[in-house]
């Protein structure tokens, strides 16, 4: 069969947090993409765009691993001299709050890297005749010349979205109190809050995403869950292609992951198997067997339809939407 037109998804195996397996996994995971030199080409600044959902020790899961993070940033920092930031919108705190608390700001100390909080807002218009809004506010940093983007989810349910991977991880690129709104905005629809995800993913265009899906949160997210040992590094250049492989392997609903739907509706990436080569580890070889679902929660945060629609007549007059409507 010829798989030469496939998008390449990798799986290593990783048994624990220990620096030197992380970073042996990473390696064995990006050796088949390429490598980090070929990935970062010529950019002058990388931004690892982590999962600073809330502050919290690493233990509890909700952030991605600072393990995870150092072993990214030094192979980024091996590849030649370039400004390397580690960079989130967290729901509570600020960055370096998150990071002094889950031990990626030791990380940063170590190595000399900055940590920003994503709140440099700067507007970007969407096409019209193909976007459901007029445009997306996010930090101005990911989208300046030169830079180039790292996507560093941790795997986890999600009780509004249903799973949060590669493509939900993008989120924290919109500014501050801004995300709540965005919530609001949908109307409760899952799809297409996924769809916006998805435009984010077309505006920022990561260079590559690696899933720390070494300890998987499942029965409750993004925070408040269990931790589950799965034992996995993944990386792809491709979010929708990454997320489809890692819910096949934590058992779970491809059509229940709203961003991934969205993801197919729009033409994202590689959204089916049959379109993915996964390369280092089988997917059969790693499935996780009774992986537990999160419970569905309204996506507005249970907020009142009548404030809601204050506040988008007051709040989100700036993201006006178009007529048009993905079939």
């Amino acid at each position: 069969m010829d798989t030469s037109h496939r998008i390449p998804v990798t799986l290593e195996r990783c048994s624990d947090y220990t620096p030197e397996n992380v970073e042996r996994a990473l390696e064995c995971a990006l050796a088949p993409l390429g490598g980090m030199a070929a990935l970062l080409g010529d950019a002058r600044r990388v931004i690892l765009k982590t999962n600073f959902l809330t502050p919290g020790p690493a233990a509890d899961g909700h952030t991605t691993h600072p393990a995870v993070v150092e072993a990214v940033a030094k192979s980024v920092l091996a590849c030649g001299e370039r400004r390397v930031v580690i960079a989130d919108s967290p729901a509570m705190g600020s960055a370096r709050r998150v990071a002094r608390r889950n031990g990626v700001g030791e990380v940063a100390r170590r190595l000399g890297i900055e940590i920003w909080s994503l709140n440099q807002p700067r507007r970007v218009d969407l096409p019209p005749g193909e976007a459901e809004w007029r445009h997306l506010v996010i930090d101005r940093r990911l989208i300046e010349p030169g830079t180039r983007i790292i996507n560093l989810p941790k795997a986890k349910v999600h009780g509004q979205m249903y799973v949060t991977l590669a493509i939900k991880n993008l989120f924290g690129a919109i500014c501050g109190k801004r995300k709540p709104l965005w919530h609001v905005s949908v109307d409760a629809d899952r799809v297409r809050f996924g769809r916006m995800l998805v435009w984010l993913h077309r505006v920022i265009q990561p260079a590559l995403h690696v899933i720390d899906c070494i300890d998987a949160m499942e029965r409750k997210g993004p925070r408040g869950g269990d931790m589950r040992r799965v034992g996995l590094i993944a990386a792809s250049c491709d979010a929708a292609a990454l997320d489809r492989v890692i819910v096949e392997v934590l058992g779970l609903d491809p059509e229940r992951h709203h961003a991934l739907v969205a993801a197919r509706q729009l033409g994202m990436g590689a959204t089916e198997l049959d379109e993915i080569s996964v390369l280092g580890e089988a997917i059969d070889a790693v499935r996780v067997e009774g992986f537990q679902e999160a419970r569905q929660t309204d996506l507005a945060f249970h907020i009142p339809r009548p404030l809601r629609f204050l506040m988008l007549r007051v709040l989100m007059r700036g993201v006006p939407q178009h007529d048009h409507r993905p079939s």
